[in-house]
């Protein structure tokens, strides 16, 4: 077991090998927000906030970022909810490009950023050139056009995006 204060240590050293982050919103550099929606002088909802995140996002070697709320769902008003947004409100965790489109290597981060992106929808990582959010699997009961329609931004499609089998038996009744 770890205090916080030894992940910090670790990470900041360069021995974090990987950490696994998620947001409210994700932007196509996988940036990630879990401090405020809204503007910063009026924020409309405050969230708990990054706990460390933007050092972690910057230090470990690789981030693999998680979210289970893929899916955009329509709030009273008729407007789709993204997670996945064209831009977000506050960068909590850096990706590989900033609001303004600074690369991290230009911020002298010492580790590389996001490199998954794993949701209920599938399996992304970077385009290498762009930086833009690939998608390269999905799951058996999703298509390409789940995809689309529940991210604010189009994603590059790789021309080889495969199904990423069912787990076998075995490991759901050991899950279970």
């Amino acid at each position: 077991a770890l205090g916080i204060s030894d992940l910090f240590d670790i990470a900041a050293r360069g021995d974090m090998g990987r950490m696994f982050l998620s947001g409210v919103q994700i932007d196509r550099y996988g940036n990630l927000n879990v401090t405020a929606i809204g503007t910063p002088d009026t924020p409309r909802v405050k969230l708990p906030g990054g706990g460390g995140g933007c050092n972690l996002s910057g230090d470990a070697r690789h981030v693999t970022v998680w979210t289970a709320g893929h899916r955009a769902p329509v709030n009273k008003a008729g407007k789709r909810q993204f997670r996945f947004v064209q831009q977000i409100d506050f960068i909590s965790s850096i990706g590989h490009v900033t609001r303004d489109g600074t690369l991290r290597e230009a911020l002298g981060l010492r580790g590389g950023g996001p490199e998954w992106v794993v949701t209920e929808l599938g399996v992304f990582d970077f385009e290498p050139v762009t930086h833009v959010l690939r998608l390269r699997a999905l799951y058996p009961d999703t298509t390409v056009q789940d995809v689309l329609d529940n991210t604010e931004f189009e994603p590059v499609i790789a021309p080889d995006v495969s199904t990423v089998p069912l787990p076998a038996p075995e490991h759901v009744a050991l899950i279970r």
